[in-house]
């Protein structure tokens, strides 16, 4: 495939737009209209290849100096020095050199691919995205790909792998107001900000993978409730969710302690019908006796059939390991020679538990937060929600059952009880009313 570099004089006109337009920093965004978001798409890289499909426009980003070219081929941006290249694959031409590269698709929907040409690591499932591409370098001598796009467009990567296509309408549009209302968080507050970007593009942020899978549902959820987020106060919130709390959330002070802001929009709450409602989950006996059963709370299949199939095995579930497996698993954080009993500690009002302590024949060690206990085990805990059965002789089991409910953190939104929400009849604002108690739902942009 070649490359045949042209200049367009109307391009070279709109430049200052293209290049300009994202390189003023506010410390305090405004968003009384639809602002840009940075999204880190890829970073370590020591080639970027970039696979551009339509034509663009290639440039300095800092300074905004750009070629108008034709793109139907591969570029490959390297870091020399500090200073990023990029040249055409097919003949070498150097198309721009800079500290940070922007390739701008014409008319913001030209698509293309990228990928590490050194490893031939691509991001998860290989996406296309739209938009435009920056090229950073960075201080090690590797590459950072940061894709910037407008919040409505970007949300079209999000939510159609947040919740699922398969999902009911309300409950995506509640997704979509959710993952508005973290993306201009993020924006504004720099939780998860880094050198030249605002959020992530993977589940530490929230998944965003290109507009290649949205549908027209997701579509129309994203256009039926523009510029709609959560706030407290008048301010966006992080609107934080997880894809099945099990059939009560929980309290984010238990998960991110220094996230807490003292107010009850992440507070724990019961996912149920009322009449069932269960005692105090912080209580063992009451946690277990939870666990164990299938209550009749909205992410129960059994009661709410019409919730994805994907969905089914994140209600309740079951996992063995092995003593030996245990005790390494164990063992890379601290060596305390056989695992022989765990010990639970205290529990969060979801039945999320704080912390646990491995017994070990040569000592113990206890481990917390909720996601450092997950992580104990490989592959990891889908919930810390959890109760340990051991199996084989008292003293010294050869394994240990856990039995579970819910997958991830299970602060803020149900994804799943969304759904069983949205099946049975309740709109998006009151599944989202239900899951951040006591904020608003209000339009930062028209």
């Amino acid at each position: 495939m070649t490359m045949n570099l042209r200049i367009n004089p109307l391009m070279i006109l709109l430049l200052p737009l293209f290049f300009g337009a994202c390189t003023t920093k506010q410390t305090r965004p405004d968003f009384s209209t639809e602002p840009n978001i940075r999204v880190l798409l890829m970073e370590g890289a020591e080639v970027l290849q970039v696979d551009a499909i339509n034509d663009a426009v290639i440039g300095n980003a800092v300074i905004g100096v750009g070629t108008a070219v034709v793109a139907e081929g591969i570029i490959h941006f390297t870091n020399v020095g500090g200073i990023v290249a990029a040249h055409h694959v097919g003949d070498g031409v150097l198309l721009a050199r800079g500290t940070a590269l922007r390739l701008v698709p014409a008319g913001y929907e030209g698509v293309y691919k990228i990928s590490n040409a050194a490893t031939g690591d691509t991001p998860r499932q290989n996406p296309e995205y739209t938009g435009i591409l920056e090229v950073h370098a960075a201080s090690d001598g590797t590459l950072r790909a940061i894709n910037v796009l407008p919040v409505e467009n970007y949300l079209r990567g999000v939510v159609p792998y947040e919740i699922g296509i398969s999902a009911p309408l309300e409950a995506m549009k509640a997704q979509a107001v959710a993952a508005r209302a973290e993306a201009l968080s993020a924006i504004h507050e720099r939780t998860y900000a880094g050198p030249g970007y605002d959020i992530c593009a993977d589940v530490n942020c929230q998944v965003y993978r290109g507009p290649g899978r949205s549908t027209e549902n997701t579509d129309r959820a994203i256009r039926e409730t523009r510029g709609m987020i959560i706030t407290w106060d008048g301010m966006p919130l992080p609107a934080y969710y997880s894809s099945n709390a099990g059939g009560f959330t929980e309290d984010i002070v238990n998960v991110w302690p220094h996230r807490d802001r003292g107010i009850s929009v992440w507070d724990g709450v019961y996912d149920g019908h009322p009449d069932d409602e269960p005692g105090d989950l912080r209580e063992e006996e009451n946690a277990r006796a939870w666990i164990m059963s299938r209550p009749n709370v909205y992410v129960n299949s059994e009661k709410h059939p019409d919730i994805p199939a994907f969905t089914h095995g994140n209600f309740r579930w079951t996992v063995t390991t092995s003593a030996e497996d245990l005790t390494g698993f164990v063992a890379e954080v601290k060596d305390i020679g056989r695992v022989v009993a765990i010990e639970t500690g205290q529990r969060g009002p979801s039945a999320r538990l704080k912390e646990i302590t491995f017994i070990g024949e040569n000592g113990n060690l206890t481990v917390g937060p909720e996601l450092t206990i997950r992580r104990t085990w490989s592959p990891a805990l889908r919930s810390s929600a959890v109760v340990f059965e051991p199996n084989g002789p008292a003293d010294r089991p050869d394994s240990f059952t856990i039995h579970g409910a819910g997958h991830g953190h299970g602060v803020g939104m149900c994804q799943t009880g969304a759904m069983g929400r949205a099946h049975a009849g309740q709109d998006f604002e009151e599944i989202l009313r239900h899951y951040y108690v006591g904020a608003d739902i209000t339009r930062a942009y028209e």
